[in-house]
């Protein structure tokens, strides 16, 4: 932490500076460790692990959207803290029930579903997911407590463990056994470490708000903030099955091998967004927020600052670095993972436009236009069962289809940043109408 101090004393004094520094800090030690030990793992693991993987992620990632059904996304909105606790609650359980929901589901219909996607590899671990699920849900409610109350440098604690837990543990079992356990045992404890943290947090600073809590309290912000379960769950279900089909379509396509490259250069291309523009969304999104209660008129010039300070940061760096990395890969992770580099050459278009859009597209969310967003998740995913349909029709080989793919997901997201940006300038030409 006394790291993270001096770098913040480096950067402009203003707050978002000092709070994006904070988060951006945490994320880089957390995470930089697991980029750090890449080239280790794909010694350790084979093409065919990081495909099981990359379905595992795939499976968990879409569960996870719908594990509070979003209302743990309301929870920075009330003005009042007891009303917003009791979102928190509500959030818990809503976990819980979807937790058991899906332990049952998995339990009858689990090895089935993978036979549809050919990825019967993954059978034996799919205990993990309802494990993992709930660890998710119960972080990001306590995350989304943490951002409310601007507890940003105990955020950035929690992606120091996380790294450090999903390291240790993906190098421990990968030097013990063989297979893709200790991959997925390790992105379990890296997607949930950090949550003693934040429950210490908040017992020591807001437990008298637990009294706050009564069935009728939950019932009516339930009402309140009904369109997050009604259509932000469903939309970011969509929204997130339109990220993750790709992993199942190529798996079906062309085996887990081919998987376990996409997989790889997704987790490399997706570093600088990890890194720096996760955080700098969660302190855009707390921003947003009281922004559009306290000067709904800066809204529009609060977006296109921070487009251009994402687009100089990242998204031009990450086009450039793209080019190289056919040269690179099979140096640095090993000669089996040289298609790879490829495949990380196409796939620094989608990055670079990610880097730029993904964190600014909770300004859908946070001024209540889920159904924008709602249209467009339908319209992205539509786009990439379309264009993985197509392609399987055409028979292309694997290289063709991810560059398709990474096109029409770049047009896609351009949309999506010209919706917020609509959505930010309506709200602020009515301030002043």
């Amino acid at each position: 932490m006394s790291i993270l101090s001096t770098i913040q004393k480096i950067l402009p004094k203003g707050k978002f500076a000092r709070n994006a520094t904070i988060l951006s800090g945490g994320t880089l030690l957390g995470q930089g460790l697991a980029v750090v030990i890449m080239p280790l793992l794909t010694r350790l693991y084979d093409p065919t692990d990081f495909g099981v993987l990359a379905i595992f992620v795939s499976i968990l990632s879409v569960l996870a959207v719908i594990a509070s059904l979003k209302y743990h996304l309301a929870i920075i909105l009330p003005a009042e803290n007891n009303m917003a606790i009791n979102i928190a609650a509500l959030s818990m359980l809503m976990v819980i029930g979807i937790t058991v929901l899906t332990s049952l589901c998995l339990f009858f219909w689990g090895g089935k579903s993978l036979q549809v996607i050919n990825m019967l590899e993954m059978k034996p671990y799919l205990w993990i997911i309802p494990l993992s699920l709930f660890g998710v849900g119960v972080y990001e409610v306590l995350h989304y407590w943490a951002i409310r109350r601007q507890n940003f440098r105990s955020i950035a604690q929690t992606k120091i463990s996380q790294g450090i837990g999903l390291a240790v543990t993906q190098i421990a079992f990968g030097l013990i056994t063989r297979g893709p356990i200790g991959l997925l045992l390790g992105h379990t404890i890296g997607w949930t470490s950090g949550s003693g943290t934040l429950a210490s947090l908040f017992w020591k600073n807001d437990r008298q708000l637990i009294k706050e809590i009564s069935l009728d309290r939950m019932k009516t912000m339930a009402i309140r903030y009904k369109k997050f379960p009604l259509i932000s769950s469903i939309s970011g279900a969509i929204n997130s099955a339109g990220l993750q089909v790709a992993p199942m379509m190529l798996a079906s396509m062309y085996g887990a091998t081919i998987v376990g490259f996409f997989s790889l250069t997704q987790r490399i291309m997706g570093v600088p967004l990890r890194f720096v523009g996760t955080s700098v969304a969660q302190v855009y999104t707390s921003e947003t927020a009281r922004l559009a209660i306290d000067n709904p008129g800066g809204l529009s010039k609060h977006f296109i600052k921070r487009a251009k300070i994402l687009l100089i940061i990242g998204g031009i760096p990450i086009l450039i670095l793209g080019q190289i990395c056919p040269f690179v890969f099979g140096f640095i992770f090993g000669e089996t993972w040289s298609e790879a580099g490829q495949y990380a050459q196409v796939l620094s278009v989608i990055s670079a436009v990610n880097f730029v859009v993904l964190p600014l597209s909770s300004t859908l969310n946070v001024l209540e236009k889920q159904g924008t967003q709602f249209i467009w998740d339908i319209g992205r995913f539509t786009i990439v069962v379309f264009v993985f349909l197509i392609c399987a029709k055409l028979k292309l080989p694997a290289f063709t289809t991810i560059g398709i793919y990474a096109a029409s997901m770049s047009f896609a997201y351009v949309i999506l940043f010209m919706l917020a940006y609509r959505a930010v300038k309506q709200m602020s030409n009515n301030k002043y109408a």
